[in-house]
């Protein structure tokens, strides 16, 4: 996608450079992979980054003498007294990959010396088709891990992964698709087998004015997961009915809320 091209040119642009990054996004987008592709970019890359929890206070002693490169994660989450000292403890020479909620969290004298620039990883709903693709790939990667047969993602299944808005974002949609692969019987996964942050309910949501936004999302999902059942079932309400985990009812209804 677009949102990713942008990511990965800003990767090769500062990698090299040996500045302080903050790489800031929601949790679960692939921050901790985005600074290791950082360091992998950068001179240091022969070398191992140290990575450093700072919410252990233990971990903080692995600083001492440190060289190369380290990945800092939740330095925003650290209170000023506790920023000013990490600050203190930073030898001068190591590059610092820090990962954080919200770069601003941060005192400005740690702000300068470990973001100088900040790489935000966009979240899994902005980058288009990027869903399917890794989520065929997560199929791939959990057959070989499991020992099942190679997985494939029915039409109906890819509609859903597209048009879903994943809790944890790719992590979430990792763990969808290996116990996907672990549920399907002839290596097909369909729209049954995936484990749906927002399943279909079998009753008429009542719509709530402060949710109107998720309410759309989920409507929307809805529909397009219908039509792709439908299609790949050439529109035999029974099967695609058993694909969704409804009943030919239940299905019927839907249909008829959504137009279709």
């Amino acid at each position: 996608s677009a949102a990713m091209q942008r990511l990965r040119d800003l990767v090769r642009r500062v990698g090299p450079t040996g500045a302080g990054v903050v790489v800031t996004g929601p949790s679960g987008a692939g921050r901790t992979l985005t600074a290791c592709a950082i360091h992998a970019a950068s001179g240091d890359a022969a070398s191992p980054p140290l990575r450093i929890d700072l919410r252990d206070a233990a971990a903080w002693a692995r600083l001492d003498g440190a060289t190369g490169t380290a990945i800092l994660r939740h330095p925003g989450r650290l209170d000023e007294i506790a920023q000013e000292r990490l600050l203190d403890l930073l030898p001068p020479t190591l590059r610092c990959i820090a990962i954080a909620d919200d770069p601003a969290a941060l005192v400005p004298a740690l702000r300068r010396r470990i973001a100088t620039v900040e790489v935000p990883v966009p979240p899994l709903h902005e980058r288009g088709d990027d869903a399917v693709l890794l989520a065929r790939h997560f199929a791939r990667v959990a057959a070989e891990r499991f020992g099942r047969p190679p997985a494939r993602l029915s039409a109906a299944a890819e509609a859903v992964v597209g048009a879903t808005d994943w809790p944890d974002q790719v992590r979430g949609l990792a763990l969808a698709i290996e116990r996907a692969v672990l549920l399907s019987d002839d290596g097909t996964i369909d729209t049954a087998a995936l484990a749906l942050p927002a399943p279909l309910s079998t009753t008429t949501p009542t719509p709530d004015s402060s949710t109107t936004g998720a309410t759309f999302d989920l409507t929307d999902a809805e529909r397009l997961m219908i039509e792709a059942a439908l299609r790949e079932h050439r529109h035999n309400v029974t099967h695609a009915a058993a694909a969704l985990g409804l009943s030919r009812g239940a299905l019927y209804r839907r249909m008829t809320r959504h137009g279709l």
